[in-house]
């Protein structure tokens, strides 16, 4: 078999579970099957018929404890890899992932980001802006101003005439903008890998570093890494971890285990968290197990972005959604606040927000509006809003523990919500001309959706632009005067996509 890689001779590390698994073969075929393979090492026999592996409490399949073997590449049944490539144990040979990098993205399995035709011409489909089906883990930089043109015309031919007005397309730093990143964490013996799970071959793909993280989150991975081979209290029984930083080195690790977290547990995160932390910046640690949430240091980071001249903080959190895209978030922010100022920068009117999350387009258009009144069904996301507010001085704006659902039938007067007395709102007291809404990918609700028809300006931002197409067909009244693409997730599918409307004249 022809082999790819420096030499014919080079061997790749395999998992005889993940071999097995592949041959759909049980531990006893293996037995009998392996030692009559051609170049087959003692170490190999020596292993398989070790009593651990063959202890009558072992699976029919080798379990995933099994330790692991040199295989010839010439032996084995399936595509080879090179020498530098690890297989993730139970994984199938086409999610091999190099043992110090990425593979290329030409190896990846699945989703291409266009839909291609028999006579291999790409053509845009409405599906194409879905959330990405394939994990990104090796772009290649010099593909990515090609990438984003056609990801802005496919924007553009989605809403076609509807569209009149130039598409404001702007662009992400190629690598190196995810200020958060979540893997699971494998175990082979006693050892943790990082792993993605590709949705469509559902296997796990080993990661070390991750290019397109910031480099914040990237060291953290590796003090992280080497926290758990020293400190068995910190490796036993985790399986995910999630990563938070923020552009001025602030950082957040939350590590979720199946095990209660005692004193023992606290006393390793508070090492952990100093270990982490050297060098001047903070890393704070939460523990996640089954009911029980346990923090060393402060449950989020802060996230300053300067806004036409004046800085306003952002907490960001484990387990909650943010703009995990720092540099295209504060070019949203600036965007938006430029398609509302008045003549004269200001606005003599009221902005209704809903969706509002942290307060992240909230606090800077505070800045040119008489008052804003912002809602959010998310407990801490409103928390972190009122907080962040007050640390930057924001008086105008008041916010609201309520969904865009009930927002609607607060101001259709339906029924009264105690939530809107308890922020000091009282409905008459705005005049609101302007609206903004930010909905999660399923698009705004009927009664959010009738809402918003009755304003004269209108601010949608959208995740998904297939279903914002849709909407916009309600909106009879109103025209896009400004348009933009914000590439919130570089070589992907995924578009930010945001129009603002106004009612056109009768």
């Amino acid at each position: 078999m022809q082999t790819r890689g420096r030499n014919s001779g080079s061997n790749v590390l395999f998992n005889v579970w993940a071999v097995c698994c592949l041959a759909k073969i049980s531990r006893t075929s293996a037995l009998a099957a392996l030692p009559s393979a051609p170049h087959l090492p003692s170490s190999l026999l020596a292993a398989i018929h070790s009593s651990s592996l063959r202890s009558p409490s072992s699976l029919s399949i080798l379990p995933l404890t099994a330790c692991r073997v040199l295989l010839p590449v010439s032996w084995s049944a399936g595509p080879s890899y090179p020498a530098s490539w690890r297989i993730a144990p139970g994984s199938r040979g086409r999610t091999a992932e190099p043992a110090l990098g990425f593979r290329p993205l030409a190896r990846m399995s699945g989703g291409a980001s266009m839909s291609a035709t028999e006579d291999g011409a790409e053509s845009p489909r409405v599906e194409s802006f879905a959330a990405p089906k394939t994990p990104v883990l090796n772009p290649d930089v010099s593909t990515y101003q090609d990438l984003l043109d056609k990801k802005a015309q496919r924007v553009r031919e989605l809403f076609g005439e509807r569209l009149s007005v130039p598409l404001h397309v702007q662009a992400s730093k190629p690598i190196n903008y995810r200020m958060r990143a979540e893997f699971r964490i494998w175990h082979v013996g006693e050892e943790c890998h990082y792993a993605i799970f590709d949705p469509q071959t559902k296997r796990p793909i080993f990661v070390e570093q991750y290019p397109l993280a910031c480099e914040r989150i990237n060291e953290v991975m590796n003090d992280l890494q080497a926290a758990f081979k020293e400190d068995h209290m910190l490796r036993h029984k985790i399986f995910q971890v999630e990563f938070v930083a923020s552009t001025s080195g602030e950082a957040l690790v939350c590590l979720v285990y199946r095990k209660k977290l005692d004193d023992d547990w606290m006393a390793a995160a508070q090492r952990l968290s100093a270990k982490l932390g050297e060098g001047g910046n903070k890393c704070h640690v939460v523990g996640r197990s089954k009911g029980k949430k346990v923090v060393v240091g402060s449950d989020h980071v802060v996230q300053w972005q300067e806004i036409d001249g004046k800085s306003y903080p952002q907490w960001q959190t484990e387990n909650k959604f943010s703009q995990s895209n720092a540099g295209i978030c504060n070019t949203m922010q600036n965007w938006v606040l430029e398609q509302l100022k008045g003549p004269d920068g200001q606005r003599a009117s009221d902005l209704l927000e809903l969706y509002c999350g942290n307060g992240n387009f909230s606090l800077p258009l505070s800045s040119i509006f008489r008052k804003i009144l912002a809602t959010e069904l998310d407990k801490f996301s409103v928390r972190a809003a009122v907080a962040c507010a007050k640390e930057a001085d924001v008086d105008n704006l008041k916010l609201a523990f309520l969904s865009s659902a009930e927002t609607a039938e607060a101001f259709d007067k339906v029924r009264p919500f105690r939530r809107l007395q308890d922020a000091g709102v009282d409905i008459d007291d705005y005049n609101i001309q302007t609206i903004l809404v930010d909905p999660p990918r399923a698009g705004l609700d009927a009664a959010s959706l009738e809402l918003t028809k009755k304003y004269d300006e209108i601010v949608y931002i959208s995740c998904n632009p297939a279903k914002l197409q849709v909407e916009l067909e309600s909106f009879t009244e109103h025209r896009i005067v400004s348009a933009a693409l914000f590439d919130q997730f570089p070589y992907t599918d995924h578009a930010e996509v945001a129009v603002v409307l106004r009612r056109s004249p009768p």
